[in-house]
């Protein structure tokens, strides 16, 4: 199973792990670590809450293919001062490129026009 994401950073073809584990872009890492916990708890095949064996596998699959790269992503420093230095160069490739980016909700439109 694949995941599609067409929204925020992703569609730069880059990878948001903020967002996937819904950190902000300064949090700390025992931040980081306490949210990574948290929704690894929820999706885990052991421990989710979900009834059918279909959820189960699709939150297994959140688990492996998403939230556990971007946790792993953050717990290495050199991995995390890496992320920074594309996540600096990325915002200064969509600063750039301001006119082609794509506002798709209401709220978005709202702050960036008004």
């Amino acid at each position: 199973m694949s995941f599609t994401f067409k929204q925020g950073l992703f569609q730069f073809d880059f990878t948001d792990h903020h967002a996937i584990l819904g950190v902000s872009l300064d949090a700390e890492f025992g931040e980081i670590r306490k949210r990574y916990m948290r929704v690894a708890r929820r999706l885990h095949p052991d421990t989710s809450p979900f009834g059918s064996e279909t959820d189960k596998e699709f939150a297994n699959e959140l688990l492996s293919k998403l939230v556990s790269p971007a946790y792993n992503k953050f717990s290495k420093e050199g991995d995390r001062a890496e992320l920074f230095v594309v996540l600096k160069n990325l915002s200064n490739t969509v600063t750039q490129k301001h006119s082609q980016i794509k506002f798709t909700t209401d709220v978005a439109k709202k702050i960036v026009f008004s």
